[in-house]
Formats: structure tokens, sequence, C-alpha cells
């Protein structure tokens, strides 16, 4: 009975075998151009998360190497904010025949004032550059997950 009952499906099994090659064709080369697709993404976010934090070191080591550069945040740190303007305190006009007429150039002009600004501007920065380095990162750890998947799983469902 087992053999004849193998017999009678052989017909409707090859049948099935017939029509079942090209929805599986097209479902394996869907699957497959999505595979690689997802890669080739993952292999971009590498990419582009590595410039980043190239860019991010080298930005670093600039500020490093010419501290002067924050000069320029700063500037505008204090345009924006008048910061500095807020810690200056003007001493009264004095009278201009009310000078000494000993004290040498040297005396007479101020010291630069303590300017809130630049550590501002240096406190902004290295969050900033913290911040891009950490997004680097992500970026990185995204794309390296996505171009080694190995296509979903149990675990994604």
């Amino acid at each position: 009975m087992a053999y004849q009952d193998r017999d009678e499906r052989a017909p409707q099994d090859a049948r099935e075998r017939e029509a079942a090659p090209r929805g599986v064709d097209l479902s394996l080369l869907a699957s497959r151009t999505t595979n690689a697709f997802v890669r080739l993404v993952g292999i971009a976010l590498v990419l582009v998360g590595l410039w980043a934090g190239v860019k991010v070191v080298f930005e670093a080591w600039g500020l490093y190497q010419q501290p002067a550069a924050i000069d320029r945040l700063a500037r505008v740190i204090d345009h924006a904010s008048h910061v500095d303007s807020l810690l200056v305190s003007r001493p009264p006009a004095a009278s201009e025949g009310g000078g000494k007429a000993g004290t040498s150039a040297a005396q007479q002009t101020p010291e630069e004032p303590f300017r809130l600004s630049y550590f501002l501007a240096w406190a902004l920065a290295i969050l900033l550059l913290l911040l891009i380095g950490k997004l680097a990162t992500w970026t990185v750890r995204a794309g390296g997950e996505l171009a080694l998947s190995r296509g979903p799983s149990r675990r994604d469902a």
C-alpha cells in the first residue's frame, strides 16, 4: 500500500516541482538582491563613520597644535551672547589732565580682560568633538553589523 501511495502522489509532486522553481527563483533573487544592497549600505556606513572619526582626530590635533584657532569660536559666542561684557567692570571715565605725567605707555594700556567666552568655546569644541566621535563610532558599528549580516534570523522576528 505504501508503495502505491507513492506512485499516486508522484504526478502531483512533479507538477508542484515544475511550478515551484519560478517562485523560488524570484524570491531567491529578491532575497539575494536585498542582502547585497544591505551589505553595500553597511559598507558605506562603515566608510562614512571612519571618515568622520578621522576628521575628528585631525581637528582635535589641529586645536592642540594651534590653540589660537579657537578664538574665532570664542568671538562668535561673545557676539551672540555678550557674555564677556557681563564680567568686565568699567572704571569711571578719568579726566584727560588728571593722569600722572610720569606713567609709561605700557602701564597705561590695560591688560587683556578675562574672557569667559574663550573658555566656553573650548568646552563647546570638546563636547562637539566628543559627540561627533561617538556618532562616528555608532555609524561604524551599525555599518559593520549590516555588512556582516546573514539575513533575517529568529532573533529579529
